[in-house]
């Protein structure tokens, strides 16, 4: 996935799109550089953007 977001694809988590710029969903998107670090909780990913506090579901096997 890292090797298709480097070569400019988009990657979807669940509910949430990654690309080189950030992460984005149905509302709302935040760059990279707005993004805090991630965190791992119940089998989500967890991370604070601008906008507000976002989840998606961790990526299985």
């Amino acid at each position: 996935m890292i090797t298709r977001i480097g070569q400019g694809e988009s990657v979807n988590f669940g509910p949430c799109t990654v690309n080189q710029h950030g992460v984005s969903d149905k509302k709302y998107s935040s760059a990279w550089s707005e993004i805090t670090p991630f965190e791992l909780f119940n089998g989500s990913v967890m991370f604070n953007g601008s906008q507000r506090r976002s989840t998606a579901p961790e990526p299985g096997p």
